[in-house]
């Protein structure tokens, strides 16, 4: 590619000087923003001694003199970070009392959400849909596309409709009880009522298959996004990325476990694995309670809110007010004593003035 001037142009070196263009005027209003100070001067600082690594790193990007405002600036913001390493956000995280809530509350959710046993479906749905009768792997494959439409649907409408309405705890809340019936019906069907091979689906066996379909739903309503909205929204901005990388790592962790299980809980759970629907539905149980008792409603309250939500703002006044009442309370000491005169005092004084006016008399 050749200019109008005969002078050849490459297209990243035009890219590459626009992104330093604006680079710079970004810096620049920065600078101007936060040293402007009074009639626009800026205030230099003295540095004794060589400069160090940091500080020829930043001279040597911006080439510009260690003593300049702006350097200085840099390395301040630089020393403003310097506690946020691994570690710092692990004790941060651990340490106190409402963001170590907040990080076990991730933790149990995505925990639980893998103990519904929507994975258990979605690796496993045509063996699964083979124990409920259907025949043939075109038609498993089909019912088991039929199965992710739904889920996408579901949660698209749920999304878009009721994230905000209906709230994330109510969502929880009745989604376990929707769920662990779900999955009950359909332990129910393969203990009582195996479908056989080669004979007719009876219409509970079509129950209990479309009871896959709305346990999907359910899902979608509920244990799916809310999850990954109450993790991304509880932590502090500080925290967030360490808590939500933490709990997709459990996520993740109890994913695999759910996935080595399945299998052997459906040839050793039970007749046709029975016992694996009764399983999960019972975690979908119990999830009720737990969200009851542990899970706050979080909607409508903005990330400011959650530090009042969890604690931590209650925490902070306390030590607030306790160092304000130990301040104030040698003042108050002082100003009782000097200007509240005892009874007995009053009394002494009485009778002193009553007896020098019968001598005088």
């Amino acid at each position: 590619m050749a200019s109008t001037a005969g002078t050849p142009v490459y297209p990243g070196l035009s890219t590459i000087h626009r992104s330093c263009s604006l680079q710079r005027i970004a810096q620049m209003a920065r600078q101007t923003r936060q040293l402007g100070k009074g009639n626009g001067s800026f205030v230099k600082t003295q540095k004794v001694g060589p400069p160090s690594t940091s500080e020829k790193k930043v001279t040597n990007f911006e080439s510009l003199p260690v003593d300049h405002p702006y350097i200085q600036m840099e390395l301040d913001e630089r020393l403003l970070i310097g506690g946020s390493s691994f570690m710092d956000l692990q004790k941060e995280m651990w340490l106190i009392k409402g963001n170590r809530n907040r990080a076990l509350t991730s933790i149990g959710l995505m925990i639980c959400q893998q103990m519904t046993g929507t994975n258990a479906i979605n690796y496993y749905a045509p063996l699964i849909f083979q124990d409920l009768g259907i025949v043939g792997a075109s038609t498993g494959l089909f019912a088991t596309g039929i199965y992710g439409v739904v889920k996408m649907v579901t949660c698209a409408a749920f999304l878009l409709l009721a994230a905000d309405s209906l709230g994330r705890r109510r969502s929880l809340l009745w989604t376990s009880i929707a769920q662990g019936t779900a999955m009950f019906v359909i332990g129910f069907y393969v203990r009582f009522d195996p479908p056989v091979t080669g004979a007719k689906i009876p219409p509970v066996g079509y129950f209990a298959l479309t009871c896959i379909f709305l346990f999907a739903a359910f899902f979608q309503f509920g244990w799916g996004p809310c999850c990954w909205i109450i993790v991304s929204e509880i932590p502090t901005a500080r925290l967030r990325a360490m808590n939500v990388a933490l709990a997709a790592a459990t996520q993740w962790l109890f994913n695999f476990v759910v996935a080595q299980a399945v299998p052997h809980m459906l040839t050793n759970v039970g007749a046709s694995g029975y016992g694996t629907y009764f399983i999960f539905g019972s975690f979908c149980f119990s999830m009720f309670f737990f969200v009851w008792f542990l899970i706050p409603e979080t909607k409508g309250l903005s990330l400011e809110k959650m530090d009042d939500l969890f604690g931590v703002t209650e925490l902070v006044e306390k030590k607030v007010h306790g160092d304000e009442e130990a301040h104030h309370k040698p003042t108050e000491i002082h100003e009782s004593t000097a200007t509240v005169p005892s009874k007995e005092a009053e009394k002494g004084t009485t009778q002193s003035h009553i007896e020098d006016k019968e001598v005088q008399i």
